[in-house]
């Protein structure tokens, strides 16, 4: 502790008089000396750069302010269009083709990892994190690597006419390839008017390399018919995967195997907008808050029940019986009431040993998003005209926004909620788009946000940064100007002979690389920026976007400031000066003040949970490197350069 306040004390010294002490305080007569020389090459320094230094520092001052307050009324600008209506009207058609009937019928056999496969895979930091929606395209290959601490989840909403079935048995299949964990099965059962669980059943199985996995649930549905009032009913299928240890598995099919005591007929369900595109054509439509629907009465059953398709050509089992309803839209207040978006009526007779295919173009609404740049967000939300609506779309946690999405033919605004990542900017930012009430879902609609943004490379950032960053690399060199006079020599070394280069060069490039880095989600990621107090966060696609380091407090920004930035300039102002020893043993001292500050960084990161950047790496090892040019250079100047 001693030591270290000694340095600082050296540093605070220094920076008071502004000089870099190359000489031993031991030695009265060398100081004496020294101080007439650096007294006289005072004289000789530009009258205008001590003005300049300040008036810069003082317009970077001001400019603060005045760029936050701006970043943060500044909108993007949102411009909406849409196409000319369809010119397809609504339509439907039926199909029946002979098949052999089974009481045994698989109603699910399904891939986790196709596009349209109706599961959303997401992935959580603890168990009470929100879930962040994982990327398809870092989903396809079927295999997940996960840190410990991270949890990974596979869910899939699917409508039961629960009373042709008398049991329903479920099965998952995954392996280990590194690490180990557990993994939960877990189905809910609840009523489209009661969205509380009525039932809920789970497997808990332990996952470890070479040891086959395979949880397995079996539901009498006796056990659920007598809580619910309806012959219909939703299940959730939930695969919770969470690792002990950091873990690589991988997920097979899932399949739901349905039992009944009469041979069931399958009826399936294409919906398809006007011009005839499936409404599941991506993977977003599974989670849609308000679906379409089948709403349907049944002989034999008072009431209407609710079929809810979640992939392209859904198949529902269903014992012979007589149908009649329509297919519809759920209303913009209430979730599970319905407006009829069709004229004619859905009406079905099915029999054993058929096959039923129905398939509708219904009045969609197509929303096609455009984000300039495609940055990451932490929100992103879509309601309907009325103000207690629940949400159609919603995505917490960093997502990204999908390419087009179907929504009910809704009359008047649509709420759109788009929030960046960045907490000073542009947060909480909500957009209303206005859909012509007369279009009746007959067109598409396009929305494109523009941010003002400016990509450099893979980052986006806004010009108030831009300005301030251009200041305070002014002043940065101002103040390195300003000390080379200070340590005027007469005396010089080749630049690239001296011993400090390269360490000044290493702290400038750990300015400039992650220090710490932290992992949100598969495919997303923050890089900590250190000696800048800045974070750029990334998302599997797109830019990545700068924002501030989340506690940005005045501790945080003088910390940089003494103990990375004043110790560079003074380094890297004595390059190509006279080498004595003392003022190489000072060198390296002040080498290890940024050395210090990182071993502090790795040290606080590594028992949060944040993985080492290259930039920490850097400022750790370039008084190692110092030491070793050092001895280079005193090695082969031997006794014939003069020091």
């Amino acid at each position: 502790m001693v030591r270290v306040t000694k340095i600082f004390n050296i540093i605070m010294e220094n920076l008071r008089a502004c000089r870099l002490p190359f000489i031993s305080s031991d030695d009265e007569s060398a100081v004496t000396e020294g101080k007439r020389s650096r007294e006289s090459e005072f004289k000789e320094i530009p009258g205008g750069l001590n003005s300049l230094i300040v008036l810069t520092l003082a317009i970077l001052l001001v400019a603060v302010p005045f760029v936050t307050f701006g970043a943060q009324n500044t909108h993007p600008i949102v411009s909406v269009s849409s196409e000319d209506p369809f010119t397809e009207t609504s339509a439907i058609n039926f199909s029946i083709r002979s098949m052999n009937s089974s009481s045994h019928t698989v109603l699910l056999n399904d891939s986790l990892m196709t596009d349209v496969s109706g599961w959303r895979v997401s992935s959580a930091a603890g168990i009470e994190d929100s879930l962040t929606l994982i990327p398809r395209d870092l989903v396809s290959s079927g295999v997940f690597t996960v840190p410990q601490g991270f949890r990974v989840s596979f869910e899939r909403l699917i409508s039961l006419p629960l009373v042709d079935y008398t049991e329903v048995n479920l099965s998952a299949s995954l392996s280990t390839e590194s690490g180990s964990g557990y993994t939960m099965l877990q189905v809910d059962f609840w009523s489209p008017v009661n969205e509380n669980p009525q039932a809920s059943y789970l497997d808990v199985k332990d996952l470890e390399v070479g040891t086959p996995c395979d949880p397995n649930i079996s539901i009498p549905m006796s056990d659920v018919i007598g809580s619910v009032s309806t012959w219909s009913i939703e299940m959730r299928v939930t695969i919770d995967v969470t690792p002990l240890t950091p873990m690589t598995f991988s997920v097979g099919n899932v399949a739901v195997v349905a039992e009944s005591d009469e041979a069931l007929a399958p009826l399936r369900v294409d919906l398809r907008t006007l011009d005839g595109e499936s409404i599941f054509s991506n993977s977003f439509s599974a989670f849609c808050g308000r679906p379409p629907m089948l709403v349907l009465t049944r002989s034999g059953f008072g009431g209407t029940a609710f079929l809810v398709p979640r992939s392209a050509n859904d198949t529902f089992f269903l014992k012979p019986c007589n149908l009649t309803g329509s297919i519809a839209w759920p209303q913009a207040s209430v979730r599970w009431d319905y407006e009829p978006v069709m004229e004619s009526n859905l009406t079905l007779s099915i029999s054993e040993g058929s096959e039923y295919t129905v398939t509708a173009r219904i009045p969609t609404t197509k929303l096609l998003i455009q984000m300039e740049p495609d940055v990451p967000l932490q929100l992103f939300e879509v309601r309907g005209p009325a103000v207690s609506d629940a949400p159609t779309y919603y995505f917490m946690g960093l997502t990204e926004v999908p390419d087009v999405l179907y929504l009910p033919p809704y009359p008047g605004d649509v709420a759109i909620t788009i929030e960046t990542v960045s907490e000073w900017y542009l947060t909480d930012q909500h957009i209303y788009v206005r859909v012509d009430a007369t279009s009746n879902g007959t067109k598409t609609v396009h929305v494109t946000v523009d941010y003002p943004f400016i990509e450099l490379g893979r980052v986006a950032l806004d010009l108030g940064t831009l300005v301030l960053a251009a200041f305070a690399g002014v002043l940065f060199l101002l103040f390195w100007r300003r000390l080379r006079f200070e340590t005027r020599s007469s005396t010089r070394i080749s630049l690239l002979r001296d011993p400090r280069l390269g360490p000044s060069i290493f702290l400038v490039l750990s300015a400039m690389l992650p220090w710490l880095a932290w992992a949100w989600s598969f495919g997303g990621y923050s890089d900590l920026f250190i000696p800048t107090v800045s974070r750029v966060t990334h998302s599997s696609s797109g830019v990545g976007i700068l924002g501030a380091i989340y506690v940005c407090n005045s501790v945080n920004v003088l910390m940089p400031i003494f103990l990375f930035w004043i110790p560079l300039l003074l380094v890297a102002s004595r390059i190509g000066t006279s080498l004595s020893e003392d003022s190489q043993i000072w060198t390296f001292k002040v080498l290890m003040v940024p050395a210090i500050l990182a071993l502090l960084t790795v040290t606080g990161g590594v028992l949060l949970g944040y993985s080492v950047g290259s930039g920490a790496l850097l400022a750790l090892v370039s008084p190692m490197l110092w030491l070793v040019e050092y001895k280079i250079y005193r090695r082969f100047a031997g006794n014939g350069e003069r020091e």
